[in-house]
């Protein structure tokens, strides 16, 4: 695979090439195709590694009981037992349960 230097490269050889042709107009369309999907592989990988990567420990988020117990935790082993809860709470509980679940969905 090319780097975008070495079309770079490419292309100004084409732009100083005299004369001009329909090959070094092929060419020149070739690069700039090749380098513009570079550039959207490279925005595309940018972009993707400056979104939040899911909490693999669970921070400290207060001093309940609660927060006291679940920091430091393994936040997938966590998530786990809170579903099995809500689970319970849908059976036990419908209207607390529809209520947290409307909560959670207003959450941004």
């Amino acid at each position: 695979m090319f780097t975008e230097r070495e079309l770079l490269e490419a292309l100004d050889e084409c732009q100083n090439d005299l004369p001009k042709s329909f090959s070094t107009a092929e060419k020149m369309a070739v690069f700039y195709t090749i380098l513009d999907h570079l550039r959207a592989e490279d925005s595309y990988r940018m972009s993707r590694d400056s979104a939040p990567k899911a909490e693999e420990v669970i921070g400290d988020y207060g001093t309940s009981e609660f927060f006291l117990t679940v920091s430091g935790k393994e936040a997938r082993k966590v998530w786990s037992i809170f579903g099995e809860l809500m689970d319970a709470l849908k059976v036990l509980n419908p209207k607390l349960y529809s209520r947290t679940i409307e909560r959670l969905t207003a959450v941004e």
